[in-house]
């Protein structure tokens, strides 16, 4: 046994003895608190750190492989020189924490600081629980292969240069990899961490892999970071997180399902390239791009949001890609917003919902892409251009609203389907659109143009479906000119409602059901050339509109009017009769070139058509009407030089400026339009218009020159007016009306002649007698509501009414101007006000005729329905949209207010929100009106939009998020379970701007203007951050009973009369800190009440008052107050029990610092508590009856105390030198703090004397003090009064008490120090037993003797068996006997204990044997065999109890024998303990029973001493016969025993006679 364990002692040295000597001192001993090495240093093996390390420059640290590190405090590893971490596959270096902060749950420690101008290399290493694993300063570099980072906070933070394979992380808590400087890396492998890759502002990574699986952002890209690499991820909340200009190339491959691939904030400079999918995304792009590029990808939207959701300011480009998106209701394949431009070049998409939902001001290039979705979607505001591309969609194709687009090479198309009767492949409203070689096919209704639509173009093929009712163009309000048109199959061709369709020429490919064209009234249609034969019905054309056409054959039309065409010859020449080739004809629309003879075709009505042709060469033209079979058209030629005269009957015209050194006269029945162009004449040259010769202009001037005209017309403005800058004498006998003629040269009137300038303006003006000039203006006013035209709107000006008509039109005219004989007249203000009303809902405009005529087009957009049951959207062109009936969103449903579109709500009139209503870029609101309300699982989503008027309201299980906004005269409330969310933005102007009793989250909003308060909460759940209440609150924030976040709010600006912030009955559960608020022009700028549990931190305040706090149990730390030099600092009426506490908190520049008062209740309580705080002012404190207690920190001003009403007391702690000013029974106790220096364990107990009547002596107790604190001076009306002494005393376990005087009326460093004598331990002897053996219940005498050192009394014994398992409580006297004692080896444990609790020890051995009460178990007795426990020598059972049978040898086996332990008796008839009979010459403590029967009768005198039936003798029974006593119980009993006794012998000698053979 002593050998083996010698064995295992030199084993266990050899294993120990490597890491003894290879770990550092600082591992062995930890006798400071860090250490810097300047040489190298070698770790191995297992080691704990607890403490800094630095190794210093020129110094390398080796950790070997397999090494163990368990960092047990959070410290750091400082890299000056080198470190090399060896670790390998198979011993990697492990390196973990173990430290656990108090509020937390995570280890931690620092990790290694890696300081510039050091070289590191790792390999195969695990860094657990570290803030920063390895943070890599500039400077430094690192190379890093195979490393393992577990639960840090950043796994490496390299600002300097990082290379390598690369490392891993699992969970780390910020990013696995910040880059600030360069990285150079093969791999970086995480999962289920918040951030894998972080590239700061400047940094610079290239990164081969990124390995990612459940991670929140995968690539963090911060502006002016640069990145290289390619992700492998799946399981992402965002695989790339960007913000800012990077430069950055990225392909990222989906290994299984995400949310975002790419989270954009104003986004430029990403190249996402070669990307692919192996799982689908949530959503490809979301966020504000201004330059982001995918290329080359192939990626699956899941179709729980829209695939691409962004606003573009700058420019997207997807490319040469593939993208799809899975079914939905509710999303778009892309939603594009903002005024960039989004570029499609070479993509494919298939998606199962929405294509598109486009709104603002942007541009959409589409070229080589093949598209397709349940539905085109809606572009609305940006300009579309399509080239060489197909577009498919299931249900419904592509709606353009107020959309510039060119569509070129383009396909529309939808799987033809006899039901449908719905569908439009192309709806173009208010919208231009220019087509060339577009193809429709399948479509309900191919084309459908509507309000003011124009759609020009080269070739159009629109058919193939509308069997029943459809139609291949549809023109409503509109108008259509192509020159080619393909129509097939659909019920109508060209169903004409309203507006005019212009075709060259027109091919219907397969006829048509009811009619091949369709024109309903006043709509006009010119085809050049029409088929024959159009439609299966009765007639090719039907209607009552307007159709001019051509055909080679004759169809068959019943229109209202109707003209054909022949095709005729028009010649062009000059006035000389020369041909003019290249010039441009035009007749009915249609243009011509002429050819070298100067003949184009056109054509012509039979009654004459109006020809206009113009040579480009020259800008000069003509025009004249012109009948089949053809005519001739000939220019006139602005000479070079001299007079140009234009003859009767031409019509010339000019485009462009010319000079003309001559007069110009018109000879009647001529013309010279003029279109934007200028003819210049000499000042002095003539204007010669003969009768019935007409200037005309259109964007015209005639510059120069003198005209004298005579009556009738002989100037007229087109659309652009003409403008003559000439002298113009006007002789006239009638009123005549120039028309959009403006004369700003000299105009004289002639005796008589009255003139009307309609339109035009007139400069210097003289008149003859009874001549006058009018000059008036025309206002044409055009109402429309949702682009149509509103019939029976109300357009008054002045006292002028009118109604429009069913264009939706009025007309008026004002005259501005009147000059006569008796000179000029004009209003002194000649703009006038039209009110237009439509539905009640009325618009302003302003006109100033005296500006010339005006046409004002408003837009009164009205929201017809009651109740929206799927979905409305408000587009910006048809805005502003009107609502005058209250207005329910139904559940399911969604009412959309676009970009740049306004809703306003008349008054009263609110909506109800039960589904979603969205707002972005927009203007909703309406003085007086009820706002908005949202209802249980409603959502209100409003951002960048200005709201006003209204309220809005959010009911329980609703949800509001605004962000933002600009919020006027709008209360905002927030009921119970209600949420609303508020980020940004700014709101102004009511009573009380927020309401809220339910859920608010707020973040960077400014509040203004309100007249009650910026805020009030009551039982809310909070989330307000950097809020900023500014001016024109009357108060600012009421926060009552509720819980959540204040933090980072500002109240600078806050000039109300009430509290900046008013928390009232709060608690812990409401956190504020990190405030700056200001005192406005009342009350203080915080104010406090009834607050329980509550704290407030890392806050200042300026102003005074700062602070007001009443009947408050809180704290305060941190929180810094400034004032003016007047007022109070902080107020504190009242504290519950708990108290008030202010903690590190620095006020100054008042006039008094803390003002505190209570009633005569409180002053029992704990009052106020000051720890650490600077009470910088004239008067630091002023208390009235109400206790407090400072302690440290600073007090530079008086302490004044007041006690009138009823004696109390303050403290202060740790402060010399105060002054007091005390009025009545209030007492200023100042006490100190001792550092005590003892021994572990110690209880000092002090006793100061009486210096004041109401401490009395004071007592106190501490158990293991480090610092005390006493009171020992008292400040009273009357003076001061100290105690000089303190008596202690002090004891500690191991030691021997001690007791000491302590001064107290001392300065400085205050230290009591305990020097203890230990305690001697008794010295114990045992006397008896020695080592011995004993059988299990064998009596065993003890006893032992104790001294003591000390000399102290032995007051205590324990005596107690004691084995590896078990410990057995023997005794508690210096001696005495035991018989419990059980099988085993045992240590008999002798303690004794002194007076002062020292213990001494002794032991001996004792060996318990199993019990043997015959002590039969001796070396004859067998334990096996088949004769085990049978004593053949002795001839008896034998062995310990539990297999003896009869344990005390008496014959008679235990189960038989009553006294199984006692040889002398085996019987008990009676079972009364007594043995019927003790063997002779047996030694026991048994008494034998005289009674063995138990009948009463004592055995002598009984007749049968065994029966208890049979007494004592009696002759009355007669002599018994011979038969009757041999059959007595004792004759029989005896017989019985007779015979199993023989029996018993003879079978024992049969088994020796066998045992010996």
């Amino acid at each position: 046994m002593r050998q083996q364990c010698f064995c295992s002692l030199v084993l266990a040295t050899l294993l120990l003895a490597p890491f003894l000597i290879a770990a550092p001192e600082a591992l062995r001993a930890h006798a400071h608190e860090g250490v810097i090495y300047t040489s190298d240093q070698t770790w191995s093996g297992n080691l704990s750190l607890d403490e800094d390390v630095v190794i210093d420059t020129g110094a390398t640290l080796v950790i070997q492989s397999g090494t163990q590190i368990n960092v047990t405090e959070d410290i750091t590893i400082t890299i000056r020189g080198a470190l090399q971490i060896q670790g390998t596959p198979e011993a990697p270096v492990d390196i973990w924490g173990s430290w656990v902060a108090e509020t937390s749950v995570q280890a931690r420690w620092q990790g290694f600081l890696l300081t510039s101008g050091s070289i590191s290399t790792v390999a195969h290493a695990m860094v657990s629980d570290s803030r920063g694993g390895f943070d890599v300063e500039q400077g430094a570099t690192l190379t890093i292969e195979s490393t393992h980072f577990t639960d840090s906070i950043i796994g490496v933070w390299n600002k300097g240069s990082i290379t390598g394979s690369g490392f891993e992380c699992l969970s780390a808590t910020t990013s696995c990899l910040r880059v600030d400087g360069t990285a150079n890396l093969d791999t970086i492998s995480s999962t289920t961490s918040a951030g894998v890759v972080h590239v700061y502002n400047g940094g610079d990574a290239s990164i081969d892999t990124i390995d990612s699986n459940q991670d929140s952002d995968v690539l963090i890209l911060d502006g002016g970071s640069t990145y290289s690499g390619e992700i492998h991820a799946g399981g992402f909340t965002r695989m790339i997180r960007a913000s800012g200009s990077v430069s950055a190339t990225v392909t990222p491959v989906v290994t299984n399902a995400g949310d975002t691939l790419v989270d954009a904030s104003s986004l430029s400079g990403l190249i996402v390239t070669n990307g692919q999918t192996n799982g689908s995304v949530s959503s490809l792009l979301i966020g504000s791009v201004s330059d982001i590029e995918f290329d080359s990808v192939e990626y699956a939207c899941d179709g729980t949001s829209n695939c691409i959701d962004a606003q573009v300011n700058g420019e997207l480009t997807l490319s040469n890609s593939n993208f799809g998106l899975s079914a939905s209701e509710s999303v778009a394949f892309a939603r594009f917003r903002g005024a960039g431009n989004v570029l499609m070049d070479n993509v494919n998409v298939s998606a199962s919902t929405t294509f598109f939902d486009i709104a603002g001001d942007g541009e959409l290039s589409i070229e080589g892409s093949s598209l397709s979705g349940q539905s085109l979607g809606t572009i609305s505001g940006w300009q579309l251009q399509m080239n060489n591309t197909s577009a498919i969609g299931e249900e419904d194709g592509l709606v353009l609203l107020d959309v510039e687009s060119t569509l070129i090479e383009t396909e529309f198309s939808r799987t033809f389907a006899i039901s449908d009767s719905t569908s439009t492949g192309l709806r173009v409203v208010w919208s231009e659109v220019n087509m060339q070689d577009v193809t429709m096919s399948g479509w309900n209704d191919g084309i459908r143009c509507e309000s003011e639509c124009i759609i020009t173009g080269t070739t159009v093929n629109s058919g193939g479906g509308g069997r029943n009712s459809g139609s291949g163009l549809t023109i409503d309000g509109g108008s259509i000119g192509i020159q080619t048109v393909l129509t097939s199959t659909s019920d109508v061709g060209i169903d004409l409602i309203q507006g005019d369709v212009h075709i060259e020429e027109w091919t219907v490919e397969m006829v048509h059901r009811t009619y091949g064209i369709q024109l309903a009234n006043d709509a006009h249609a010119t085809i050049r050339n029409m088929p024959s034969y159009t439609s299966n019905g009765v007639h090719d054309g039907f209607g009552d509109g307007t159709l001019l056409w051509g055909s080679t054959g004759v169809p068959d039309l019943a229109v209202s009017i109707e003209e054909s065409f022949t095709e005729s010859t028009i010649t062009v020449t000059d006035l000389g009769g020369q041909f003019i080739a290249g010039a441009s004809v035009t007749s009915h629309g249609f243009t011509e070139t002429t050819d070298v003879a100067g003949q184009a075709s056109l054509p012509l009505l039979s009654a004459g058509s109006h020809v206009q042709a113009h040579d480009p060469s020259s800008g000069m033209g003509s025009s004249a009407t012109v009948s089949p079979p053809g005519g001739e058209v000939q220019i006139a030629v602005v000479p070079s030089t001299g007079d140009w005269t234009i003859p009767s009957g031409v019509h010339a015209t000019l485009t462009g400026d010319f000079p003309l050194n001559g007069n110009l006269t018109i000879e009647s029945t001529a013309s010279l339009t003029l279109v934007d162009s200028t003819l210049s004449m000499p000042t002095d040259a003539t204007l010669t218009i003969q009768p019935n010769g007409l200037l005309k202009g259109d964007n015209g001037t005639l510059h120069g020159g003198i005209a004298s005209l005579t009556a009738g017309v002989p100037l007229r403005g087109e659309e652009g007016g003409l403008t003559l800058i000439t002298d113009v004498t006007f002789t006239c006998y009638d009123p005549w009306t120039w028309v959009n003629t403006s004369i700003t040269g000299s105009l004289h009137l002639n005796y008589d002649c009255e003139l009307i300038l309609d339109g035009g303006v007139a400069g210097t003006v003289t008149v003859d007698e009874d001549a006058s000039l009018v000059q008036r203006s025309h206002l044409s006013v055009t109402v429309l509501d949702v682009g149509e035209p509103a019939e029976n709107a109300t357009v008054s000006i002045g006292g002028w009414v009118q109604d429009t008509n069913s264009n939706g039109k009025a007309e008026t005219w004002f005259t501005w101007r009147t000059v006569d004989e008796s000179g000029e007249t004009t209003p002194e203000n000649p703009s006038q006000t039209v009110i237009i009303d439509h539905g009640s809902i009325y618009r302003y405009n302003s006109w100033n005729p005296a500006l010339g005529n005006a046409e004002i087009e408003v837009m009164i957009s009205t929201i017809k329905e009651d109740s929206i049951t799927e979905s409305l959207r408000l587009e910006s062109v048809f805005s502003p949209w009107h609502l005058g009936h209250d207005l329910l969103v139904s559940s399911g449903a969604t009412l959309e207010v676009m970009p740049d579109a306004e809703l306003s709500l008349a008054l009263d009139i609110g909506i109800e929100i039960e589904g979603d209503v969205i707002a972005e870029d927009a203007r909703v609101g309406g003085y007086g009106s009820a706002g908005v309300t949202v209802e249980a699982n409603g959502n209100l989503q409003m951002s960048s939009t200005s709201y006003w008027g209204g309220p809005i309201l959010v009911e329980a299980a609703g949800t509001a998020s605004l962000s933002s906004m600009d919020i006027s005269y709008a209360p905002l409330t927030v009921s119970s379970n209600g949420i609303m969310e508020i980020i940004g933005g700014a709101i102004s102007q009511t009573d009380i701007c927020i309401r809220a009793t339910g859920t608010l989250n707020m973040h960077g909003t400014t509040i203004e203007g309100c007249e009650m308060y910026a805020l009030w909460t009551t039982g809310a759940s909070l989330w307000i951050e950097d809020l900023n209440i500014g001016i024109g609150n009357s108060n600012g924030a009421w926060i009552q009973q509720s819980s959540g976040t204040l933090s980072g709010w500002d109240t600078t600006n806050f000039d109300g009369d009430g509290a900046a912030l008013f928390l009232q009955m709060v608690d812990g559960s409401l956190s504020v800190s990190n405030m700056e608020l200001s005192t406005g022009q009342g009350e203080s700028a915080l104010r406090i009440e009834q607050a329980e549990e509550f704290e407030m931190s890392d806050s200042t305040i300026s102003g005074s008052p700062g602070m007001f706090i009443q009947e408050s149990e809180m704290r305060l730390t941190r929180v810094d107050l400034t004032g003016t030099g007047t007022g109070d600092g902080i107020t504190i009426h009242g504290t519950p029990s708990g108290g008030t506490i202010i903690d590190d908190c620095d006020v100054d520049g008042y006039a008094t610092a803390l003002r505190l008062g209570g009633g005569v209740e409180e002053v029992e309580g704990v009052g106020v508590t000051i720890l650490n705080s600077h009470l910088h002012a004239e008067t630091s404190i002023a208390s009235v009856t109400l206790p407090f207690t400072v302690k440290g920190g600073e007090l530079d001003g008086t302490i004044h105390m007041d006690g009138l009403d009823k004696p109390w007391s303050a403290t202060l702690i740790d402060h010399d030198d105060i002054e007091t000013n005390i009025i009545g029974d209030a007492t200023l106790y100042i006490a100190h703090t001792w550092t005590v220096v003892s021994p572990q364990g110690t209880i000092v107990s002090i006793t100061i004397p009486e210096f004041d009547f109401t401490l009395g002596e004071q007592q106190f107790e501490w158990t293991n003090p480090t610092q005390i604190e006493i009171v020992h001076q008292a400040h009273t009306d009357s003076g001061m009064t100290d105690a000089l002494y303190a008596h202690w005393v002090a004891s500690s376990e191991g030691y021997l008490p001690s007791t000491g005087q302590l001064q107290l009326d001392t300065t400085g460093q205050r230290i009591l120090n305990i020097e203890l004598t230990v305690n001697a331990a008794p010295v114990v002897t045992i006397e008896t037993p020695q080592p011995m053996e004993i059988n299990a219940g064998q009596v065993l005498n003890y006893s032992a003797t104790a001294s003591d050192p000390n000399g102290d009394e032995i007051i205590e014994w324990v005596w107690v068996f004691e084995s590896a398992d078990y410990t057995i409580l023997v005794g508690d006297t210096a001696s005495g006997t035991t018989s419990d004692t059980e099988q085993g080896e045992w240590l008999l444990r002798a303690t004794a204990i002194d007076t002062h609790g020292a213990e001494g020890t002794a032991t001996v051995a004792i060996t318990v044997n199993a019990a043997d009460a015959d002590n039969d178990y001796i070396e004859s007795c067998p334990s096996t065999g088949p004769n085990a426990w049978w004593d053949a020598l002795n001839n008896r059972f034998c062995g310990p109890d539990v297999f003896d049978v009869d344990d005390d040898n008496d014959n008679f086996r235990d189960e038989a024998d009553l006294f199984p332990y006692d040889p002398c008796a085996h019987h008990d008839t009676d079972n009364d303990g007594l043995p019927n009979s003790i063997a002779n010459n047996c030694d026991t403590d048994l008494v034998e029973d005289d009674d063995d029967d138990g009948d009463g009768v004592i055995d002598s005198e009984d007749l049968d001493p065994l029966d208890p039936s049979v007494g004592v003798f009696s002759d009355s029974g007669g002599d018994k016969s011979l038969i009757a006593t041999l059959c007595s119980p004792t004759v029989v009993l005896s017989l019985a025993l007779l015979i199993v006794f023989s029996t018993f012998a003879y079978l024992r000698y049969n088994t020796e006679m066998k045992r010996e053979e």
